[in-house]
């Protein structure tokens, strides 16, 4: 059993489950290290950083709208674009 499943995620996660499409919000972007920190409806938080697909991490700031997806097996964003 995954780590997400032990949570009372009720098997959303793990090996063969889809990916998530989730709008965010930026809350801090950290230019120095190429790093940005946004927050879902539901306070999940995820980072963007320059390697995140189709969008440019320097080019952020706080308060954008960002559509991400995100991957079903671990808190990572597979691709993001502004919305």
């Amino acid at each position: 059993m995954s780590a997400f499943a032990a949570a009372g995620d009720g098997g959303r996660h793990g090996p063969g489950a889809p990916s998530e499409t989730v709008d965010v919000v930026v809350q801090v972007v950290l230019a120095p290290i190429h790093q940005a920190t946004v927050e879902s409806g539901d306070g999940r938080q995820f980072s963007i950083t320059r390697k995140t697909p189709a969008l440019q991490v320097d080019a952020l700031v706080k308060g954008q709208r960002i559509r991400c997806t995100i991957a079903p097996d671990a808190p990572k964003v597979l691709h993001a674009q502004l919305l």
